[in-house]
């Protein structure tokens, strides 16, 4: 996928506020995120995190947005509505995103894996410059793709 796109493509996991990066695979666009694995990002801006916040159950979900709401304090009213489209993305369509909301000039699209053997779930992400990784290249490339993979890793995966 990092091939595929040029851009990064990580795995990330939840540590309370954000989302924490287990592996990452470089692109090879000269232009790249340089986050590397143990960094922290924000998990109610960002794809992953939300795609994260996305493969919970209901309850759950009440359960991270109240912590979340607390978190983000008067920015809550500018973070809930990107949450709120993220899991409908999710539910409809199989990923979630983030249009320049994690970074200004930033676009990514993520996808959750959830064991099958009640391991936390793990999400996976592409994201780079909002001029290069496009919302129309994202919507109807990108983010099909990254769901193929994850669909793939669920077959032969605990």
């Amino acid at each position: 996928m990092a091939d595929y796109t040029g851009m990064p493509v990580a795995m990330a996991s939840r540590d309370r506020h954000s989302m924490v990066y287990l592996e990452r695979c470089k692109g090879t666009n000269a232009v790249t995120l340089a986050i590397e694995v143990g960094a922290h990002i924000k998990l109610a801006t960002s794809a992953v995190g939300r795609a994260y916040i996305a493969s919970q159950e209901p309850e759950e979900q009440a359960k991270i947005l109240s912590v979340l709401k607390e978190h983000e304090g008067d920015n809550w009213s500018k973070v809930l509505p990107g949450i709120e489209t993220a899991i409908e993305s999710y539910e409809r369509l199989g990923y979630c995103t983030s249009f320049t909301e994690w970074k200004n000039n930033v676009n990514a699209v993520a996808v959750p894996y959830i064991p099958k053997d009640g391991s936390p779930v793990i999400a996976f992400n592409c994201g780079g410059p909002s001029q290069t990784l496009t919302r129309d290249w994202i919507e109807n490339d990108v983010a099909p793709r990254l769901v193929e993979l994850v669909r793939r890793l669920s077959t032969v995966a605990p």
